[in-house]
Parts: structure tokens; sequence; C-alpha cells
């Protein structure tokens, strides 16, 4: 078919215009496969701390724990024991748990306790038997075993609780060998000693030895009873300083200062009337004279020996009881019988030892003189609840 000239050029018109303007958009394809991850890009910074959250519940309370002043008298985890016959305290207990629930000594049964022990019971502690303290300070003494005649050898005597140790005695070859003073003791200034530790009351004088029988001269010890509900007491704690009282004996030595009992309860204390707590200072030794020698040991005289310094009781609790004995008494002094003949080796009397009361001064080597006895203790009583004191 032949198009006219003007035909032509309508039909190129339009489709030229339909070109330059264009037609609608088509609708859009399915979306494609997901492509591979790529790898993780770098850690951005840290962004800023969000606000705090809301307080949660408050928990429930704990369990209350024990008193502090219930745990002066100790826990009770050591168990109650009652004593029958002779025990030391090392064979009751074989360790260092002294924290009875209760503690009783029977009549009739012994327990040994060493010095500066403190006993504990959440209850009760009674005593129908005998409670003993043993000895702590040791005495001085002059040794001549050597056979040394000018100089021997000594050693002081140990001070205990006390102001002051027995001086020395003089040692001379000729003339009078002058006694020596006793220790002075802490009078009423004791009533503040609750913590005494190891040592009752000073050592003495043992005389011619470093040994001697039954403690001769060694100082009284040291105890503490505590019970959260009631100490009773109907037999004896026994506290003496050493000297020639009873077993014990020592060549013209002095005696110890008594000992130091102190009994506290939050609850009470009762003494019934058999009861006794002695803490007395030990008795000095009469005059020594050994006019030869004996071997190595040369002859020597020693004058008599002073007494003992008497101890300290101490009674704390609420309520107190005492219809007891308390034997506060100083030592007696040595018996000073010198011969009218004498070895050139003398030796004064030793003084005693101190505790709350003075020692006794020892005596000097001539006839017609005397050894001195020692001062009574001190006793205290202090109604209130001891808690706090220890």
């Amino acid at each position: 078919m032949v198009l006219s000239a003007r035909t032509l050029a309508t039909v190129l018109n339009t489709t030229l215009f339909a070109i330059g303007c264009g037609g609608d958009d088509g609708s859009v394809g399915a979306d494609g496969l997901s492509g591979a991850e790529g790898p993780p890009g770098p850690e951005g910074p840290e962004g800023p701390e969000g606000p705090q959250g809301p307080q949660g519940p408050e928990g429930p309370p704990g369990p209350e724990g024990p008193s502090g002043e219930l745990l002066v008298y100790g826990d009770g985890s050591a168990g109650s024991f009652t004593i029958e016959g002779a025990i030391d305290l090392t064979a009751l207990v074989d360790d260092a748990n002294l924290q009875f629930e209760e503690l009783t000594i029977l009549e009739g049964g012994i327990l040994t306790v060493p010095s500066g022990v403190t006993l504990r019971a959440t209850k009760s502690i009674t005593i129908e038997g005998k409670l003993v303290v043993a000895k702590a300070a040791a005495p001085g003494f002059v040794n001549f075993s050597t056979g040394a005649v000018l100089w021997p050898w000594h050693r002081d005597p140990e001070i205990g609780n006390a102001l002051s140790a027995p001086r020395s005695p003089t040692i001379v070859t000729t003339g009078t060998a002058i006694g020596a003073e006793g220790g002075f003791g802490l009078q009423d200034t004791a009533r503040f000693l609750l913590a005494p530790g190891r040592f009752g009351g000073g050592g003495g004088w043992y005389g011619a030895g470093p040994a001697a029988s039954d403690n001769a001269a060694f100082g009284g010890g040291s105890v503490i009873l505590l019970a959260g509900e009631g100490i009773r007491i109907d037999g004896t704690i026994s506290a003496q300083g050493g000297g020639t009282q009873g077993n014990g004996s020592c060549n013209a030595c002095s005696g110890g200062g008594g000992g130091i009992v102190i009994v506290a309860s939050r609850g009470s204390i009762v003494t019934a009337p058999d009861a006794l707590i002695d803490v007395r200072g030990g008795d000095g030794g009469d005059t020594d004279v050994r006019l030869e020698s004996m071997g190595t040991l040369p002859a020597v005289a020693t004058a008599a020996g002073g007494g003992g310094g008497g101890g300290c009781v101490h009674l704390i609790a609420p309520e107190i009881t005492h219809e007891g004995d308390i034997n506060l008494d100083g030592g007696e002094p040595g018996t000073n019988a010198v011969p009218g003949s004498l070895p050139n080796l003398r030796v004064g009397g030793g003084g005693g030892g101190g505790s709350c009361g003075d020692g006794g001064a020892g005596a000097r080597l001539l006839a017609g003189t005397v050894a001195e006895a020692g001062t009574p203790g001190w006793y205290f009583r202090t109604e209130a609840n001891p808690s706090a004191l220890f």
C-alpha cells in the first residue's frame, strides 16, 4: 500500500510523540533470591548506661545471734562434767576448751587446775569437794652445791602479783648475816585486779637449793570461775602460798604469797557454812645449821624465813550469800633458834613473797632475833552483774 505524503507525516508525528512521552510503568516483579550473608562489621562504641532499676523488696531478717553478755560464760560446747574422784584438768579435757554447760565437783572429788585458768559455765559451777589451784611463782634460792664459799650463786624469786619481790638475804663469812625484806603486797588496790594471769602471789626464798618438797616457797596460784546462772561452794577452793605448812619442807625457806581466787556470776553466788576459800600465805622455815661439810655441800647456817603475805578473794554477782570461811592469813615465820657455834658461811633469813598482803622479813642469824609473819590478804565483795568486767 502506498501512503500519501500527508498520511505518512501524520503517522511519524504520532510515533515520535509516543516515543518521547513513554508509556506507563509496568508492575514490580517478584523479589529475587537473597544473596550470601556478608562478614560482620566492626563493633560499635558502648552505649551510655541506662537508668538504675527500682529497688527490690527487702529480704527477711536473719536469725538473732547470741548475746555478747552471755559469751562471757562460754557457749557450753565442752558439755557438762561431774567429778567424783581425784583428777587433773588436763585429764578432764584434752584441749583448751573450758566452756562447760555445768561443772560439778562432788563431795570427795578433787579437781586440780593450773594457775591462771578460767573455768566458764553457761549454767552453773558447784563445788562440794575440792578445787586445788597449782602454785606458780618460783622461789629464789642460794646454791652451795658447787662448794663455793665466798660467792655462791643464787636466783631471785618471781614477783607474782605483788608490788615487789623479796630482797636477797646477805651472805657473809664472819659476823651477822642480815635477813631479807619481804615482798610488798597490792593491798586494797587488788580489788581492780580481774585478770591476774598465770601468777597468784609471789615466790619466797627456798634457802639452800633450787628444789623444794610440796612446792615450798612457791607463790600460790590464781583461778577465775565464771557461771551464767550461779555458783555454789559447799567444799574448798585451795590456793595457798607454798611453805612448811602441811607436807611442805625446806631448808630455812620463807613462805610464798597466797593465791588469787575470783568468783563471778550474772546470777548468784552462795558460799555455804562449811565452805572454805583458802588463800593464806605460806609459813617460813626454821633456822638450818650444817656444822660439817657433806661432800660438795659446805658447812652453812641459814636464819629463819619470813611468812608469805595473804592472798585475795573477790566475789562478784548481783546476789551474794556468803556464810563460809575465807582464810586470808599471812604465813607464820620460822623459828630462829641460832646455836652459839656457827660455820663461816652464814646466810640471813629469806623474806616472804607478797600478794595482797606483805611478805614477812627473814630473821638475822643472831640469837634473840625473829623472823616476821606475812600480813593478811584482802576479801572483796561486789554486788553487780559482772558480765561487762570480763
